[in-house]
């Protein structure tokens, strides 16, 4: 379901990599100290990447045999926990250390029951059960992050919190984007509608809201979108019909705008606020096709 639309190299500007370290920042938190923070996390994404286009049948990204596939993520798995059991050599003080290291589990453990119902979806998902999905997958993901940036120079729970809700709502707006972003596209190479488990929030609503024989129709030309580009057209034209483009646009306004109330709510340093709606505008909605 998920490839994340924002880039993660920290070094360039308006990345997601930058969270960590700008909530470290706002802080008066070492940089060295989030480093393992934030490459542990991008591992993680990485990963996360390579499992999702197995999963997904994404012929697009394999370059590798699965197996190998499988092999590289469960060694990205691993050196993410040595990482995060050297945060003491860091200088970050064992409580801390271990604090962090304890929520990223428990909130890894959450990831992974996503992924859990993403995999064992049997029949197209409901739009619930999909929001529940991109919570658990993307929201969850980046929540973290924050969360962990944050306290590696914090303890304060109510500042921690805004971090982790700015960093969730951040999560579905990226997903949104990139659903969306996938149902304009005029792209015949390959598209989401082509996954062999069609999960996506646009499919889930249409599906939801479709009358029967519509629904029935988006369902047969969805199971035959592997065999040709009028099967995955007509499949496209299906679900904008539906209006999932306007369900989704509604959604991603009404979390921005959390976001921005999250925002004023941070009392940040002004150099740090334009950094975060600028992360916060890069995740908003793509152009709709003409």
């Amino acid at each position: 379901m998920k490839k994340f639309c924002l880039e993660t190299d920290a070094s360039s500007p308006g990345t997601l990599a930058q969270l960590p370290l700008l909530f470290c920042e706002i802080n008066g938190g070492n940089q060295q100290q989030v480093a393992p923070i934030i490459t542990a996390w991008t591992l993680l994404r990485h990963a996360a990447r390579l499992l999702d286009d197995i999963e997904d049948g994404d012929a697009k990204f394999k370059t590798l045999p699965e197996p190998v596939t499988l092999n590289i993520s469960t060694g990205l798995l691993f050196t993410v926990g040595m990482l995060l059991n050297n945060l003491e050599e860091t200088g970050l003080c064992p409580d801390t250390a271990s604090d962090i290291r304890r929520v990223f589990y428990e909130e890894l453990l959450k990831v992974c029951s996503g992924q859990h119902l993403d995999l064992t979806q049997t029949a197209p998902t409901r739009i619930e059960d999909c929001w529940q999905i991109v919570g658990a997958k993307s929201g969850v993901f980046i929540g973290l992050v924050c969360w962990a940036g944050g306290r590696v120079a914090c303890a304060d729970q109510e500042k921690l919190q805004l971090y982790r809700q700015f960093g969730y709502n951040l999560g579905l707006l990226d997903q949104i984007r990139d659903d969306l972003a996938d149902l304009w596209s005029d792209n015949a190479h390959y598209s989401d509608l082509q996954n062999s488990n069609h999960q996506s929030l646009p499919i889930a609503y249409a599906l939801s809201v479709l009358p029967d024989d519509e629904r029935q129709k988006l369902i047969t030309h969805l199971a035959n979108s592997d065999s040709g580009a009028d099967a995955v057209k007509t499949s496209r034209e299906l679900i904008i019909q539906s209006g999932a483009g306007v369900y989704l646009a509604v959604q991603s306004t009404y979390y921005y705008q959390q976001n921005q109330q999250l925002l004023a709510k941070m009392t940040l340093p002004n150099e740090a606020y334009d950094k975060l709606i600028a992360l916060l505008n890069k995740a908003r909605l793509p152009t709709a096709r003409k």
